[in-house]
């Protein structure tokens, strides 16, 4: 090892405030390099990766992403575990997860791009703006469509087993006019014939498919670009095996455990789920969602509140504050105001706009209780006193 200079040696042993100086100037200048505000974001990101892991162990979810936005800005996007168990692959942040009925957030957006544009209202009736419906629908407007309170059969038949009435779109509707309807605008019900519906509406006042106005107006133009739609059958390069803990045997501790899961969207559903997004551009789509996602302010506040009912009420679920506005989940005062989306059981987004906070959380486990994992990572940055992103 070789030796110190001598006179460096001497001149630190003489010069004691010359020593003392310049350890304060490289403290000084340690501390410009890496702003003290940034340290609650920092320890907020670790929080969240063990807490992750650990959520991820014990509910056995094999691979996952999560984004957090605060101030307009990605704080925090992380991966974990496994993309496919079977070939020993890791999820990147440009892994494609299956976002499901998360889908229904995005035609919410491109109905209220029409609405702005004057293409129609939202309380037009359905059967006036689309030819051929049953006279039996009369009565049911764009915005009941987009807030599941049209009182429309259900063109799913098992939800789970993702079974729905075969056919084309147009023999769908022709076996769905032949279903009781109940009167629209009386009750809400998850209803997935309104947003084939919605479609419709897209593909006429558009002027092209649904696939092509979402890519082209709503999401690259918020720098999402890499969206591919589909279901299991569909090859998307980098995306996840995606499996479910429905129906494990007590006692299941291992990833092996578990079972690929198989699902199938007809084409013209979708615009209710179908699109598969990667933790990076899940961060570009909540910074715009938290600026508005390009709408103007009324049509987006329009969007993100819980629709009314025929009497006149908003509608929430029975002993909550949680209500549904037009194509996105809505948490109204006392509890803390949110808007978002969940998809599958596999992944879920909300935006907090008292806190100027977004989170995102995707998985390819059907059964993973998304909700509660992005309520936890929320948690953890409400505690984090400053947005700056991390470096």
């Amino acid at each position: 090892m070789p030796r110190s200079h001598p006179r460096l040696e001497r001149h630190a042993v003489r010069s004691p405030r010359h020593v003392k100086l310049g350890l304060v100037a490289l403290l000084a200048a340690s501390l410009a390099a890496r702003p003290l505000q940034a340290q609650p974001i920092t320890r907020a990101v670790a929080r969240v990766d063990s807490l992750m892991r650990a959520e991820m162990a014990h509910r056995l979810i094999p691979g996952a992403a999560v984004v957090v936005v605060r101030n307009g800005a990605v704080v925090q996007s992380s991966t974990y575990g496994l993309a496919s168990i079977e070939l020993d692959v890791r999820v990147s942040p440009r892994t494609l997860f299956q976002v499901a009925s998360i889908t229904k957030n995005m035609t919410g957006v491109a109905i209220m791009q029409l609405v702005d544009a004057r293409a129609f209202a939202l309380d037009d009736r359905v059967t006036t703006l689309l030819a051929g419906l049953p006279p039996a629908w009369d009565a049911v407007t764009v915005r009941q469509l987009l807030s599941h309170t049209s009182g429309l059969p259900d063109m799913i038949i098992d939800p789970e087993k993702g079974t729905w009435l075969p056919g084309s779109r147009d023999s769908v509707i022709a076996q769905l006019a032949r279903m009781p309807a109940k009167p629209a605008g009386t009750e809400w019900a998850y209803n997935q014939t309104n947003y084939m519906l919605l479609g419709m509406l897209i593909d006429r006042f558009a002027g092209r498919p649904y696939v092509s106005y979402l890519r082209d107006q709503v999401l690259e133009p918020r720098g999402v670009s890499s969206a591919a739609f589909g279901d299991s059958r569909t090859v998307a390069a980098g995306r996840t095996t995606e499996y479910s803990r429905l129906g494990l045997p007590a006692g299941a501790t291992r990833l092996t455990d578990l079972r690929a899961f198989h699902y199938e969207y007809p084409d013209a559903l979708l615009t209710a789920a179908g699109i598969f997004m990667h933790a990076e551009d899940l961060g570009r789509w909540l910074v715009a969602v938290s600026a508005g996602a390009g709408l103007s302010r009324p049509a987006f506040q329009t969007m993100t509140a819980a629709a009314a009912l025929a009497d006149g009420k908003p509608f929430h679920f029975p002993g909550s504050t949680t209500g549904y506005g037009l194509g996105w989940i809505v948490v109204d005062p006392p509890a803390r105001r949110a808007f978002g989306g969940s998809g599958g059981g596999r992944a879920a987004l909300f935006v907090y706009p008292d806190d100027a906070l977004a989170v995102g959380v995707l998985t390819n486990l059907q059964g993973a209780g998304p909700e509660s994992l992005v309520e936890l990572v929320a948690a953890i940055h409400r505690e984090a006193k400053d947005g700056t992103p991390v470096r």
